[in-house]
């Protein structure tokens, strides 16, 4: 990539040296496509800027003093640089003290694990190979960086998580030695923040949408966390006997698959919010857990009907999806209910007064007032609900009249 030859000479030319790190390599090996480009070396922040600044049509700042991370773009191409450092923690997710100056070695030892502490010359495109990141990666091991593994899970809880996440995306499993100091330091998850487990919990979730092909591995990664006791810091209500390989069939879709981790709607909501979700993420993952009863849809299209009104098409679509999955749908009930939800929505049946073709203004201007004009609202409806083809704005202002807006017998809905 041209970017990267402009990057290797200027830093050649500062008396430096740059190697792109990381997943950046990783992927490149793996043959998975990559959005970041990560790249650590010798140059200090500062000569690392002018470096940068250096190259025609080339831009650089500090961003993180205290980690000595740098943003870069060369030529439309999105850069990180850190500078090769060594670091210390004192418990949590961030380093208490950080030093620069050290060799390719010592900034391997402070990553997380040995497939992500490989480097790639820039010029050449040979990987330079610290730890044994290589035999890791042909053998599909995630390894703590660390040759003892329990020191680099306590220098960061987060590397718990990120385990199971990487098992997931990648396929991989964890090194017999990593996976029992896992298990054994599960409790480090605690000195985490709630938001950083979420984000590292959601990115779990949806691993299976990570890479192409890529179906199954959230299972892989939940049967994981469950293994080495951190359910009980991310969600502790989950159903820790979930069948995980059913989340294969599921939507990407994050509520979806925070329903099928736990079902009861209540002990979900407390949970999420516990981590610190956003509101519209509680109540979504809630919903589609309260509308995972087999016992809701026992009237057929009927009560997919009151259902679709009350909650719409996508939570209701969601919910057969978690059903479906989960076996308490059979695949003849489930295309039957899942038509009948698409069938309603291509027909425009109204769910709310909103989707009314007139408007309350419009109703206002009839003269119906308060207590009347919400009479009216609902009547309309409850009338189109039943007789769709009626939701046009004329036919809705003749059936709104104040002269016609009482039933004239029971089952009419207007006069």
């Amino acid at each position: 990539m041209e970017g990267l030859r402009l990057v290797h000479a200027a830093f050649c030319a500062a008396g430096g040296r740059a190697y792109l790190v990381g997943g950046a390599v990783r992927n490149r090996l793996l043959g998975l496509p990559c959005a970041d480009t990560d790249l650590a070396g010798t140059l200090s922040p500062e000569d690392a800027v002018r470096a940068f600044c250096g190259i025609p049509g080339g831009g650089a700042r500090i961003v993180q003093r205290t980690l000595g991370t740098v943003h870069a773009c060369v030529g439309g191409l999105e850069i990180e640089y850190t500078p090769f450092r060594a670091e210390s923690y004192a418990g949590g997710h961030v380093p208490c003290a950080v030093r620069f100056g050290v060799g390719m070695r010592e900034d391997a030892l402070r990553r997380d694990f040995t497939v992500n502490a490989l480097y790639q010359a820039l010029d050449c495109g040979d990987v330079i190979d610290p730890l044994g990141g290589l035999a890791d990666l042909s053998a599909r091991l995630l390894r703590a960086a660390r040759p003892v593994p329990a020191q680099t899970l306590r220098d960061d809880g987060l590397r718990l998580l990120r385990l199971c996440r990487f098992a997931a995306e990648l396929g991989f499993s964890a090194e017999e030695g990593t996976l029992a100091a896992a298990a054994a330091h599960a409790h480090l998850l605690a000195e985490i923040s709630p938001e950083r487990r979420l984000q590292e919990l959601t990115r779990l979730l949806l691993a299976d949408a990570r890479y192409p092909g890529g179906r199954g591995g959230t299972a892989a990664g939940l049967a994981l966390a469950r293994d080495i006791g951190l359910l009980a810091y991310l969600l502790p209500s989950a159903r820790t006997f979930v069948p995980f390989a059913r989340f294969a069939g599921l939507p990407d879709s994050l509520p979806v698959r925070l329903a099928a981790l736990c079902p009861d709607a209540p002990a979900l909501a407390a949970d999420l919010a516990a981590l610190r979700a956003s509101r519209r993420l509680i109540q979504d993952a809630a919903e589609r857990a309260e509308l995972s009863a087999p016992k809701l849809y026992a009237a057929g299209e009927r009560s997919v009907r009151a259902l679709r009104c009350a909650h719409g098409d996508e939570a209701l679509l969601d919910a057969l999806a978690l059903l479906r999955a989960s076996g308490r749908l059979s695949a003849g009930r489930f295309a039957r209910l899942q038509a009948a939800v698409r069938d309603l929505s291509a027909r425009c049946v109204p769910r709310s007064e909103r989707d009314l073709a007139v408007r309350p203004q419009e109703l206002m201007a009839l003269g119906l007032q308060g207590p009347a004009l919400g009479r009216a609202l609902t009547r309309l409806l409850r009338h189109v609900r039943a007789h769709e083809q009626d939701n046009e704005r004329e036919r809705l202002l003749a059936l709104a009249r104040p002269s016609r807006c009482k039933p004239r017998r029971r089952g009419a809905s207007w006069q």
